[in-house]
């Protein structure tokens, strides 16, 4: 990777951080969706877990589901059989 690469995926994951917290700090989780790549749903996915401590057992619901849905995208993929 370059250095203008590596800013700019730098500058995309702090725009992503800020947007899954909302007020009270409180975790908004993404639609599925709302991703455009698959590596970009996975880099996603595991910040969403990694910004997850404390949430409500309904965000914990919403990050299953997000993970469901991004392991049937990888099957769609053919990564796995």
């Amino acid at each position: 990777m370059n250095k203008k690469s590596v800013e700019k995926f730098e500058k995309e994951k702090e725009e992503f951080l800020v947007g899954i917290k909302t007020e009270g700090n409180q975790l908004r989780i993404p639609d599925i969706k709302s991703f455009k790549t698959l590596p970009e749903a996975i880099a996603g996915y595991c910040s969403v877990v990694a910004n997850s401590i404390g949430c409500s057992k309904e965000q914990q619901d919403q990050i299953m589901n997000l993970k469901r849905e991004m392991h049937d995208w990888i099957k769609r993929e053919g990564y796995v059989r």
